[in-house]
């Protein structure tokens, strides 16, 4: 290889897959996402110049357009299709490898793939495909191997916890008779049990029904990924099972996840993610080294996605109205942005004490972006007889979302000095250093608070200006927000929300010491309350949300009197109902009781003598 950096063309149907990889080779600057295919055909295509010039039928084309890697999903639709263009007597995947290095001998394939049949992997190995890394695998695992594949060499052997080796050992090779045997027995044991997990993760109900409410789905949902959760953490246990000197090395078949706490449900499809593994666990069990910390920070936040991305709230945002998969799409942009614009932030070297004054400008910097990119530069929309072009109409709103939703985002300064300049952050009044697990779940907090946050801000003026043109709504909304009716009813929503939260909500939380975060939990959008210092807040509220802390503050020195003196009066009466009022109905009916007997004793000792009463 004669550049210094690696081009990467990522062939995967999965487009939120290809995302996060794209976002993970991000963080290194020798390797560069070029393109992206979806399809065999459609890769085949962007290769054409390369093997143009092998054969000679044009120049040499510029070393800046040469793709250096294709990483290879095996178990893309169009490579295992019965009609597949590319189906022959072999296995339509291998004879696409084949097309690939025949068209240009110089190009490296490495297979990240979730395909796990033998067969067909040394099939490619046989064909001369130069790598293979299972989804899942580190992601510094995964970078060797394509600087490797890179420079001519190939990456076909064992992965263990350490990484690439070039020579592996029977992981049973020195133990006793009782360790082989336990090792065999769990391994038995494991593979059932990722058999289950794969088929239980097929039966997951369609995202849509789940985020719609559909009961049934809802129930299968619920009762699905609990088995799942059961079949983790019986995972866990017959892995602590097997000797502790060959615990790493699982079988090639296994995924690598030995944690108590099992990472959020799967996707709502078969598909594992490449963030999802890239970390042992999305719950942080021991500190992150500094180097480490925003690439694990966006790894698990890109993980999370994968949850329904329902909104669990209980008040409305800007982002339900979109689609799943437009909800996914635009949550990923913005992250890619924010990344982005913490990598320009390192380059220019701005100073610690400058990130507060900046950092109102970067959110609308990060904003701008993520509305272009969202709906793209020139995107028009036909309004009446107009042709109107949607973005710089959207961008005429900056002030209006820099005010409602922007400068309301918590801690933005914080988490960027936290990256970038490794300062702690101070969780509950402590001071948590760089990659200790308290400070990366508070920065996980922030982080998807500010991406939450910013996916409404880039909704907010959409729904404003063009909320009932319809080729929006075919392109974009929930389907159960077609309806103009259903559509005002969401607005106005969405405007009562705001009003609520203004006069009553913020003076509340800036009172109480506290923010709420939006943040992705196991099931969807949850809230999350943090403490914070907000005095100055507190000294600058007036008029209603002053006249609210003060009814508050009023209420909480009030309400323990007023409590104890009903308390009081109550037991007062308690008291006087019970010992006096119920002493003397009981006294008085006793004595009525008593003379009822002491008449009808006489009646029978009248009669029994003969004589009348």
């Amino acid at each position: 290889m004669t550049q210094s950096t690696v081009r990467l063309l990522l062939i995967d149907d999965d487009p939120i897959f290809c995302m996060g990889l794209r976002a993970a080779c991000q963080q290194y600057p020798d390797l560069q996402v070029v393109a992206e295919a979806q399809t065999a055909e459609a890769a085949l295509a962007i290769l054409e110049p390369q093997r143009a010039v092998n054969e000679n039928s044009l120049p040499n084309i510029s070393a800046d357009h040469v793709i250096d890697v294709a990483v290879l999903e095996l178990g893309m639709a169009s490579l295992n299709a019965p009609n597949s263009r590319l189906h022959s007597t072999t296995d339509p995947a291998i004879a696409f490898c084949q097309s690939l290095m025949t068209n240009d001998p110089n190009l490296g394939i490495l297979l990240l793939t979730s395909i796990r049949d033998n067969t067909r992997l040394q099939a490619a190995q046989q064909v001369g495909v130069q790598g293979y890394c299972p989804k899942g695998v580190a992601i510094e695992t995964m970078i060797t191997a394509i600087r490797l594949i890179a420079n001519g060499q190939t990456v076909w052997e064992n992965f263990s916890s350490d990484g690439l080796s070039t020579r592996t050992q029977s992981p049973i090779a020195g133990l006793s008779r009782w360790s082989r045997w336990r090792y065999k027995l769990g391994c038995s044991g494991l593979q059932q049990i990722d058999e289950t997990l794969a088929e239980v993760t097929t039966q997951l109900p369609n995202p849509y029904d789940v985020e719609r409410g559909d009961p049934m789905a809802v129930l299968n949902w619920l009762m699905i990924t609990g088995h799942r959760r059961e079949l983790l953490a019986a995972r866990w246990i017959v892995s602590q099972l097997l000797p502790a000197s060959v615990r790493t090395q699982a079988p090639a078949t296994e995924e690598t996840n030995s944690t108590p706490n099992p990472p959020p449900n799967e996707p709502l499809t078969p598909k594992e993610w490449l963030v999802v593994r890239s970390n042992s666990s999305l719950t942080y069990q021991a500190p992150v080294l500094a180097t480490e910390v925003k690439s694990v920070l966006f790894d698990v936040t890109f993980a999370k996605l994968q949850s329904g991305l329902i909104n669990l709230t209980g008040s409305p945002l800007e982002i339900d109205i979109l689609r799943l998969t437009q909800k996914r799409e635009l949550i990923c942009l913005i992250l890619q942005q924010f990344e982005q614009m913490l990598d320009e932030l390192g380059f220019s070297q701005v100073e610690f004490e400058q990130l507060s004054d900046k950092s109102p400008t970067m959110l609308v910097d990060i904003w701008k972006a993520s509305v272009t990119n969202f709906l793209g530069k020139y995107y028009t929309l036909q309004v009446g007889t107009q042709e109107i072009e949607v973005v710089p109409v959207l961008l005429r709103d900056a002030v209006i979302v820099q005010t409602s939703i922007l400068d309301k985002i918590p801690l933005v300064p914080d988490l960027v000095a936290h990256l970038l300049f490794q300062v702690p952050l101070i969780v509950d009044n402590t001071s948590s250093p760089v990659g200790s697990p308290e400070a990366m779940q508070r920065a996980e907090a922030i982080l998807q608070n500010l991406v939450i946050q910013m996916a409404n801000a880039v909704i907010q003026p959409l729904l404003n200006h063009f909320a009932d043109v319809e080729e929006l709504k075919q392109k974009y909304y929930d389907r159960r927000l077609l309806s103009t009716r259903e559509l005002e009813k969401f607005r106005n929503n969405l405007s009562w929300k705001y009003r609520v939260d203004q006069y009553f909500g913020e003076p509340k939380e800036i009172f109480e010491s506290l923010y709420t975060l939006r943040v992705f939990g196991e099931r969807g959008i949850q809230k999350q309350e943090i403490y914070s210092p907000r005095n100055e807040e507190l000294k600058k509220l007036s008029g209603v949300q002053l006249a609210v802390s003060l009814v508050l503050e009023t209420r909480d020195a009030v309400a323990p009197r007023v409590r104890a003196t009903i308390s009081f009066l109550g037991s007062g009466v308690v008291y006087l109902l019970t010992q006096v009022v119920g002493r003397g109905i009981g006294l008085i009916g006793r004595g009525i009781l008593q003379g009822i007997g002491n008449s009808l004793q006489e009646n029978r000792v009248n009669k029994k003598n003969g004589r009348q009463p």
